[in-house]
């Protein structure tokens, strides 16, 4: 009978442990800022996120693999990782990651790939775990919106306003009038103007 206890107790600890072993991560990535967005070429294009162990087990030597690489045609977007996540207690949230790729040269478009983790529960590998990235690329694009303006027979003088509509802020601009009937000089000038800002001009 002894044999026997013993022999069922030696099954039940190599199921255990045979589960455990085979337990996959349960580790989430939730993001506060980042993915899915839209730079400008040269900006630098952060993501910060956290990561989640959902009650399993603690979980150790948790890698990257940086470089991480975002693919876009033939371009790579390359980041780099800071924080501190190695470690995650079971049912606890890590401390805050940030994720910053370098778009410095980089040709525009949307850029692709994962994020991809790897550690230990319990001292045994766990699944490698994908968490997917999209960042954007924008080109530049400079465009002022002047509107067409006619001064009326007897009038010499008028006021009207323009529209950075374009991704870059525009700096020293000079308005030109075009030749008419009289001349006539527009003020302010030079000047600045931000993205999506407008200026009264007058003449």
């Amino acid at each position: 009978m002894k044999s026997k206890i013993l022999s069922l107790l030696g099954v039940s600890i190599f199921l255990l442990v045979l589960t455990m072993s085979f337990t996959a991560a349960t580790i989430s990535m939730n993001v506060i800022s980042g993915n899915n967005q839209h730079v400008l070429a040269g900006e630098p294009a952060t993501i910060t996120f956290t990561l989640k162990e959902e009650g399993e087990f603690n979980a150790s030597n948790l890698d990257f693999g940086v470089p991480v690489t975002l693919i876009s045609g033939s371009n790579e977007l390359t980041g780099s990782i800071t924080g501190n996540f190695t470690d995650l207690v079971a049912n606890t949230t890590s401390d805050t990651i940030t994720l910053t790729f370098d778009t410095t040269t980089k040709e525009a478009g949307e850029y692709n790939g994962d994020l991809i983790l790897n550690g230990k529960y319990n001292g045994t590998a766990f699944p490698e775990l994908s968490f997917s990235l999209t960042i954007t690329v924008d080109p530049f694009v400079y465009s002022l919106n002047v509107p067409s303006v006619t001064i009326p027979a007897g009038q010499t003088s008028t006021t009207f306003t323009i529209t950075n509509n374009g991704n870059v802020d525009l700096k020293n601009i000079v308005l030109t009038p075009l030749n008419g009937d009289f001349t006539f000089t527009l003020s302010p000038s030079p000047f600045d103007l931000a993205v999506d800002a407008t200026k009264n001009i007058e003449g």
